[in-house]
């Protein structure tokens, strides 16, 4: 397998260390404290691909994946609501529950905690895991019939799990137009997001 695509975070990591002074790796992603906040901005946090968290036990940052992205907004949530119980949190613990891609028509590769799966059974594997993340029971079936649906038809999409298109915007972030997934109202300008919390 060739991956050419590389990888890049968004211009909005940029945009928060100048205005911030803090600093990013060479992918553009936010070196972050412990906690995910930003160095010197206790009252801002970043997680997912935009950050960059080294505080493992071999210093390695964490891969910027749906995986770990979910797991540090889930611990952020719970930090801020036991901050203002006035509580202190145990310290962030990432749960590495493997890797999977789909890489053809019925065909893909998993690495579960180093139980390696190919071909059908990993495709097969793949799709059980994406449904389990899927919330509602309705959901679930919903997208277990599409994908059945798809598969019987040879639909080419059946491979991929996408929003729909209205839920994409694009969003002017300095020269570049970036897609912006966004589940309330668009920000009129993207300096916003960063400029507010650093006030």
């Amino acid at each position: 397998i060739c991956w050419t695509a590389g990888v890049r975070a968004s211009r909005l990591g940029k945009l928060l260390a100048e205005r911030s002074g803090c600093d990013v790796d060479r992918s553009g992603r936010v070196l972050v404290e412990a906690d995910f906040s930003v160095p010197g901005h206790p009252e801002v946090r970043v997680v997912g691909d935009l950050c960059c968290y080294s505080h493992t036990a071999d210093g390695a940052p964490l891969p910027g994946m749906a995986g770990p992205a979910v797991q540090m907004g889930a611990w952020v949530a719970r930090d801020i609501l036991l901050g203002l119980e006035g509580e202190a949190s145990p310290p962030f613990r990432w749960l590495d529950l493997g890797s999977m891609a789909v890489i053809g028509p019925l065909y893909a590769v998993a690495d579960l905690r180093g139980v390696r799966v190919t071909g059908l059974l990993g495709w097969l594997l793949w799709g059980l895991a994406h449904l389990a993340f899927i919330p509602a029971t309705e959901n679930r079936i919903t997208l277990l019939t599409r994908w059945l649906w798809q598969i019987a038809t040879r639909q080419r999409s059946a491979l991929l799990i996408t929003g729909r298109p209205n839920q994409h915007i694009g969003v002017d972030v300095g020269l570049a137009r970036a897609p912006v997934r966004s589940a309330g109202p668009a920000l009129q300008d993207p300096a916003l997001a960063v400029d507010e919390p650093l006030r």
